[in-house]
């Protein structure tokens, strides 16, 4: 080997390792950034009546915007921009602008998170909830109940979404959204019959949900007995 030949290949390698090295470096600080925004999400989450402000929402929006900018393929970081602006859009409520405009990237950001997760159910169950809470029951909403069922039949947290998502708008969607949703009802008071009470309480479906679990008396029993009958 000439030389030439070897200074060559020296100066590629330390190039790719440079390229590896830098590559490593953004992911970690991206990762960083993903860690201590999940922290201030928690906290948000655990005082509901306490919402976080436009300006501190604004500031958070940079600094996901920023860790995408470094980690673009992170699917934590688009979902938590996805759930940034579903908080942006609470505030936004009486600018129909403002609205259009955080529904549109909060879709995007739901949609991103299924094309890098897409065998994960919750993602898929995100992005229901969005389409049903948008009043948008097409193609894509089905998509996503049959993708979310399909792959996380067991997984609480999806039947959880599910059911959130869908039984509130049962006279918007078809008999087979809604046997679909009623399963993941189903399924959730199977494994924690105390987290999914209130969910379906509050859809206004919990009649319509114990009818479909006659067949199984014992969970009828426990689910029903005291609250419709």
């Amino acid at each position: 080997m000439s030389a030439a030949l070897r200074i060559l290949l020296c100066y590629l390698l330390a190039g790719g390792l440079f390229f590896l090295g830098w590559t490593c470096l953004k992911r970690a600080k991206a990762g960083v950034h993903e860690i201590q925004v999940g922290w201030l999400f928690k906290a948000w989450m655990a005082q509901p009546d306490k919402q976080p402000s436009e300006a501190e929402l604004n500031r958070i929006e940079r600094v996901l915007r920023g860790a995408v900018a470094l980690d673009p393929d992170n699917p934590v970081l688009h979902e938590q921009l996805c759930q940034l602006y579903m908080w942006q859009l609470a505030l936004a409520r009486s600018n129909p602008d403002a609205e259009a405009r955080l529904s549109a990237k909060a879709t995007a950001e739901a949609r991103r998170g299924v094309s890098l997760r897409p065998a994960w159910p919750m993602a898929w169950a995100r992005l229901l909830g969005l389409k049903a809470a948008f009043d948008v029951p097409d193609d894509e909403f089905r998509l996503a109940l049959r993708r979310a069922t399909t792959l996380g039949p067991w997984d609480f947290q999806t039947s959880q979404a599910v059911a959130a998502a869908v039984l509130p708008i049962w006279e918007e969607v078809s008999p087979e959204d809604r046997e679909a949703a009623v399963n993941a009802a189903i399924r959730g008071f199977q494994q924690k019959p105390r987290d999914m009470l209130p969910i379906v309480q509050d859809s206004g479906r919990l009649v319509e949900v114990c009818a479909a679990m006659a067949g199984q008396p014992e969970l009828h029993q426990q689910v029903c007995s005291d609250v419709i009958e």
